[in-house]
This record gives C-alpha cells, sequence and structure tokens, in this order.
C-alpha cells in the first residue's frame, strides 16, 4: 500500500468495562487498563516504524484514548497489524495471568479449578477493531471503514454453572470452584455460597497484610538517617530472624525482654515473639501473653482494614472485575511489571516503571475510604464527571489538507490538558479536592476539605468559572464541555455516587450538551436535578455569547459595575440573599398544581397543557429583569447549528427536536436568529415558495410559517420543560446554599 495510507484501530467493550466500576478503585484501574491497552497498540506501531497521528503524547499512558489513527505502508497480508494486536492481547494475557497466579500461590490451601474460565477471559474479552483507507484518502475515509467493521461482531460469550457476579450480574463469580465440573442434580447452593464468602474474607485478608507490610518498609525507608542509627531498626530485625529458638533459652531474662521489645515492629517476628514469651520465667509470661495478644489483635483489625479497602468478603465479583480491582494493589503492580518487562513489547523500562508509579495509589487517600469504620466520621462530598462534545463533529469539518495536522494537535491539547490538570489539580481546585482522572477529554473529580464538611455553596461557585478557566485553560479547546456534578450525602455508597455521576453527565449531553447537571443525592437514593447551560453561570462565556449573539445582554448589577450570573442575581424579598422564600413560593404552588395548566387532549391522550406566565413572574421577583428579559426570549430556548451540524449556539432547553421531531433547523435555526444575511433570506424565500407553491396563497403561507413558529414555542412540552426548568432551579440551589455540619 502507499505511504500514505491511514489505518485506524479501536477496541471494545469500553463503556461496559468502566461502568461496572463500585468503587473508585475499580473506575481508577479499568480506566487506566483501558489506557494501556492502547499505549500498547501504540508502541507495537512505532516499533514497525508507523507513525502515530492520533492519539499525540504516546509515551504518556494515562488519558489514552481508545481510537488510534496510524500512518504508514501497511503490507497486503496486514501482517503489522497482526504484529499489533498480538501485543495487545499478550499485555491483557500477562496481566490476567499475574492476577490469577498470585492468588493461587498466596492461598494454596485451596483447590482450583477455574485456569478454563481465566483462559477464556484472557482470550475472549476484548474484540478488537483496525480498518485502512484506501491509498490516498483521508482520515475520514478510514474512519467510516471502521465504523463498518465494527457492525460486523465476532462476539465469544462465556458460558457458566453457578451464581453471578453481584457487581454486574452478568458474569460467574470468581472463586476456586468456577468451572467445576459436577452433577447439576448434586449441586448444593448453601456449600457454595460458604465457599464463595470464605475464599473472599481470606483474599481480602491477604491483600490487607500484604498492604500493611509495603506500608511499613515504605515507613523504614522513609526514616530520617540518625532515627535509623537510633533505633538501629534494621539490623535488629535482621539479627531476630537469623536468631534460633534454642539459643534464646541462653540468653539473660534482660536479653530477651530487649529482643522482644525489638521485635514489635514487624507482623511477621509476632510468632517469634509468642515463643519467646514461652522461654521466659513465670513472673513476665501472663503480662507479655496479654501485651502480645493485644497487639496481634490490633493488627489484625489494621489487615481487615485495609484489606475491606480492596476488597469486602460480601462482595462476590467476576474475573475481570477482580482485575480491575487487583492491579491497583502493589504487590500485583510489581508482579505485573516484572512480566511485562520479559515481554520486550516497549524500549526501556522508564516506561514500565511511569505505569507502575501510576498504579500505585499511596496518596490517594480517596480510594481507600473505609466505609465499615463507624467511628470514622462522613461527609457530604461533591463529584463531577465530565467529557467533551462533539469531537467527531468538529473532525468532520477540518478540510482535507489539514485533517492530519488537525487531528494530531486536538489530540495533543487535549491529552497536555489532561495531563496539565492532574500535575496541577491543587491550584486549579482550590485546595479543596482531588481529579481522579483526566486524560483526553474525559475526566472525573472529587470536591472535599480533609476531616471536615466542604460547604455545597464552595462547590458550587468553583462551577462559575470552569468552563472559562478550567476547560479553555491555557488555550481554548475546539470543543465544549459537558459536566454532571453530584452533592452526594455521608450515607450514599460510593458505586451509587459514581452511577449517578455518570447519569449526569448523560443527562447534561441528552438536554443538549455544553451545559452542566446538578445532582443533589440524598441519603435515602432520591436526588434532585437542574441542568443549565454553562453561561448562566460562568460571566467570561456569557460575555463570549453575548458578542456572537448581541440580542443577549450581560446582566449588570449597577451599584458595583459588575456582572452577576443567574444565581448572584437572586434577591429575595427583604433584598438579601435567602433562598428560602423562593423554594417556599415555588413549593407552595407546586403543592397547589399552579404549575400543571389544564388538561388537554393530545395525539388522542390526556396531558397538562400549562401556562408559564407564572415561573416568569418568579422569575422576574427574585432573578431581576435583566435575567427575565433573557430567560422569557424564546430565541434563547434552543441550540442552533451551523451547516457542518456544529453547535454554536447552547440554548437553556437544548435540541428542539427532543421537543418535536419535525423541527426544521436548517431553516428555523436560522428565522429565530432574525440575521439580515443574504442566505437567510434566501432560505426564508424558497420555504415561503414552497409553501405558496402547495397552497397557491402568499398570505396563507405566511400565516402558516408564523403559526408553525409560535405553535412550536407553546408546544405543551416546551412549557413544561420551562416550569420544571426554573422548579428544579429553585430547589437544586436551595440544597446548594445551606450550611452542612
Amino acid at each position: 500500500m502507499d505511504e500514505h495510507t491511514y489505518t485506524v484501530i479501536t477496541f471494545s467493550p469500553v463503556q461496559d468495562f468502566i461502568v461496572k466500576s463500585r468503587k473508585l478503585r475499580d473506575l481508577y484501574g479499568s480506566s487506566y487498563i483501558l489506557s494501556l491497552l492502547s499505549w500498547v497498540i501504540c508502541q507495537a506501531a512505532k516499533k514497525q516504524n508507523i507513525w502515530v497521528v492520533s492519539p499525540a503524547l504516546i509515551n504518556l499512558t494515562q488519558g489514552m484514548p481508545n481510537q488510534i489513527i496510524l500512518k504508514g505502508k501497511i503490507s497486503e497480508d496486514e501482517h503489522e497489524i497482526e504484529e499489533i494486536e498480538s501485543s495487545f492481547h499478550q499485555v491483557w494475557n500477562i496481566l490476567t495471568n499475574t492476577c490469577r497466579e498470585w492468588i493461587e500461590k498466596n492461598l494454596n490451601q485451596w483447590q482450583y479449578t477455574w485456569e478454563r474460565d481465566w483462559n477464556l477471559w484472557s482470550n475472549h474479552a476484548w474484540e478488537f477493531f483496525a480498518a485502512s483507507g484506501k491509498p490516498g484518502n483521508n482520515i475520514s475515509g478510514a474512519r467510516e471503514k471502521i465504523n463498518q467493521v465494527k457492525h460486523k461482531r465476532d462476539w465469544t460469550g462465556i458460558n457458566w454453572q453457578g451464581e453471578s457476579s453481584t457487581l454486574s450480574g452478568a458474569d460467574a463469580i470468581a472463586y476456586p470452584g468456577l468451572g467445576r465440573i459436577a452433577d447439576p442434580r448434586k449441586y448444593n447452593y448453601q456449600q457454595e455460597q460458604q465457599d464463595i464468602t470464605k475464599f473472599y474474607q481470606e483474599l481480602s485478608f491477604k491483600l490487607g497484610e500484604a498492604l500493611i507490610q509495603e506500608n511499613l518498609q515504605l515507613l523504614i525507608d522513609n526514616l530520617e538517617l540518625e532515627e535509623l542509627e537510633k533505633l538501629e531498626e534494621v539490623e535488629e530485625l535482621e539479627e531476630l530472624e537469623e536468631l534460633e529458638v534454642e539459643n534464646i533459652s541462653k540468653l539473660s531474662e534482660q536479653e530477651k525482654l530487649e529482643l522482644v521489645e525489638k521485635g514489635i515492629y514487624d507482623f511477621k517476628y509476632y510468632w517469634y515473639l509468642l515463643s519467646i514469651t514461652k522461654l521466659l520465667s513465670d513472673k513476665y509470661l501472663r503480662l507479655l501473653s496479654f501485651y502480645f495478644h493485644t497487639l496481634i489483635q490490633q493488627r489484625l483489625e489494621s489487615i481487615k482494614k485495609y484489606g475491606y479497602s480492596f476488597i469486602n468478603p460480601r462482595e462476590q465479583l467476576s474475573i475481570p472485575e477482580l482485575i480491575k480491582r487487583l492491579i491497583t494493589h502493589s504487590i500485583i503492580i510489581d508482579k505485573f511489571a516484572e512480566q511485562f518487562k520479559k515481554s520486550k513489547i516497549c524500549q526501556g523500562d522508564w516506561q514500565i516503571n511511569k505505569i507502575v508509579r501510576d498504579l500505585k495509589l499511596r496518596t490517594f487517600r480517596d480510594l481507600n475510604r473505609h466505609k465499615d469504620d463507624k467511628e470514622e466520621k462522613k461527609y457530604w462530598t461533591g463529584w463531577f464527571q465530565g467529557d467533551g462534545d462533539g469531537a467527531g463533529k468538529y473532525f468532520k469539518s477540518l478540510p482535507r489538507k489539514d485533517e492530519e495536522t488537525g487531528t494530531t494537535k486536538f489530540s495533543q491539547e487535549m491529552r497536555d490538558w489532561g495531563k496539565k490538570l492532574m500535575e496541577q489539580q491543587r491550584t486549579k481546585l482550590g485546595g479543596r479536592g482531588r481529579m481522579i482522572y483526566a486524560g483526553g477529554d474525559d475526566f472525573l473529580g472529587v470536591l472535599y476539605e480533609e476531616n471536615k464538611q466542604i460547604q455545597p455553596l464552595e462547590c458550587l461557585q468553583w462551577f462559575y468559572t470552569f468552563k472559562s478557566s478550567i476547560w479553555h485553560w491555557p488555550e481554548e479547546k475546539k470543543i465544549t464541555p459537558s459536566v454532571g456534578f453530584v452533592w452526594a450525602g455521608s450515607q450514599v455508597p460510593q458505586r451509587d455516587v459514581l452511577q449517578h455521576c455518570h447519569e449526569a453527565e448523560q443527562s447534561a449531553k441528552k438536554k443538549g450538551r455544553d451545559r452542566i447537571a446538578f445532582r443533589i443525592l440524598f441519603n435515602s437514593g432520591n436526588y434532585l436535578e437542574w441542568v443549565c447551560p454553562w453561561w448562566v453561570l460562568d460571566m467570561e462565556d456569557l460575555g463570549k455569547v453575548s458578542h456572537n449573539f448581541p440580542h443577549i445582554k450581560v446582566p449588570i448589577e449597577q451599584k458595583k459595575e459588575v456582572a452577576n450570573n443567574l444565581i448572584e442575581s437572586y434577591q429575595d424579598r427583604e433584598n438579601g440573599n435567602n433562598w428560602t422564600h423562593f423554594y417556599r413560593d415555588v413549593a407552595l404552588l407546586e403543592s397547589r398544581h399552579a404549575f400543571d395548566g389544564e388538561r388537554t387532549i393530545v395525539d388522542e391522550k390526556p396531558v397538562n397543557n400549562p401556562q408559564i406566565d407564572i415561573a416568569l413572574r418568579l422569575i422576574e421577583i427574585y432573578l431581576g429583569e435583566e435575567w427575565y428579559n433573557i430567560i422569557a426570549n424564546p430565541q434563547n430556548w434552543f441550540n442552533r447549528y451551523n451547516e457542518k451540524e456544529i453547535q454554536i449556539f447552547t440554548g437553556i432547553f437544548g435540541d428542539p427536536k427532543s421537543f418535536d421531531q419535525s423541527y426544521n433547523d436548517n431553516l428555523l435555526n436560522k428565522l429565530i436568529v432574525s440575521g439580515n444575511s443574504l442566505q437567510v433570506v434566501v432560505d426564508f424565500t424558497i420555504f415561503l415558495l414552497i409553501i405558496l407553491i402547495q397552497s397557491k396563497s402568499y398570505k396563507f403561507a405566511s400565516l402558516h410559517l408564523q403559526n408553525y413558529l409560535k405553535c412550536f414555542i407553546c408546544h405543551y412540552k416546551v412549557r413544561e420543560t420551562f416550569n420544571n426548568w426554573v422548579i428544579n432551579l429553585t430547589k437544586v440551589v436551595f440544597h446548594l446554599m445551606q450550611d452542612k455540619k
């Protein structure tokens, strides 16, 4: 093939692999595995002298997207693609085998029959897709071809006998008896459940014990030199380990006690110390036995606590879920790195060492929240998850001659943003939170105060400048962000918080993109949600919108001569900032069904036909005349798109087609602007001519157009959405304004 042949490679599943996450540890592990697999594809292509167009920064593993665009000579038999695919599967096999072998070695009291199932997951967990365009074709041609290839699925389902995972419910529970051939008539459900529970208890304990040992070693390694000299701990422990029990009897009682004191720093020496107590005189025996049993009990509790941070014995995970959990454990990571280096997939151990550092989350306290600790004080926290909008449409809009450089530049811009955000997260989050990951155009973070309650208003105010100072930093991006923010109750399980984060982000996208969805998640599981475009919060973004669409005037507070966003413009009836007034008014009106309107028949179905007069008056009273003029103007209600279908204006209620599929966005998006360009006049004339030909009456045609616009704006779904938007605004902001103790 020609040197200028483009090849697109991707794999699946991606979203399903990430979404089945119960803990932050799962989420981080799954996203990093996906990045690692993409990184391996890039490294394998690089070894064959194939140029990686996208993603950029291929030496940075974290945040690597799962679609890779290559440029280079591909032979007729495509052995280069086969080599890349072989490396892809090889790394996944190393990962699965490392997890399985560690479990079998450290829990060797079990009889394992699960190897066949692990092999099935090693060989059939992923679908690998590759498609090359024709020589001389552009990247879009290769992208279209990969979409066709992905439709030709060749998925292999993995069957099993027994119960399914408590997390996904779709795959078998990973335990030693998985795959055992048995007579179904003799199946003992109770015994199987007991075996599964016992296995996960032992696995949790072993993981906690390994973590305790590593933390101890880190503590020793980080001691100052003078402390090492003072304690002489390392040398004394080594002497104790080499000491034989028969030689202990030759020591004096004082020497024995000194050995006892020196040996308490490491759990593996407790059993030596218990043996020593048996050789001591009766004078100290009872006291020392109590002392050591207390120490052992404390260490067992620590092991249990840290083990629970990885696996709760009540959990019943599938093989892929178990892999996602284990890959963030330092012992597993070290074993994986050891095997990875032997594979020679990448050149230079420094790259693998960087992967190890990324996966070892010692300082990531958010990943080690111990929910079973009753003494641990729990707080409300803010979680946000986001993603870029319309990257595919942006790529399609690039001129053919600029497609390659534009794609590479876009990838570099987004990956560099994620890298810098992770590095400077303390500054960008104001010291109140942590980024879990930020790679490419997707990100996840948590807002909290260490050992105290963060106030919801602080979280809300941080989003006032998110788009202008976080997303468009250090330079303006080609696409817009959609974010879901969840203010979560202290008793909400972490897996539910993560699920609501995902749902809130999807809500922001479904309701028009380039916006944020605020969700209040109560301990009961109930929630409130309000979705708004960024420009009602971010005044810098509103300034850009006002420049492009002059009919939107930036609200200015006359006394202070500053621009106030929608929420900052609020004033209660006493000219204060108490949202209780607004909240009570809305609650009272809602209880009396004041927003519902009269019942009517639409498409042979009874529906409410609401009016928006009350909602409009509430906005005018509490949010001021300037914001009333903005929100009441139908020109600001719906998204607008250019001829390349790229969103150029973010309406309050999103895509108009979500209300009426027959909405003519090609024409009405232009007409509603009331522009004077020649193109608008031509489009308007053509539209009238079509109606004129059909109706044979210009007067009827004009009336038809006016009625169409009026009917759409007055559509009962639009008015219902308007009322709900105001109601939810009141409820959500009211809760975000409350002080949390």
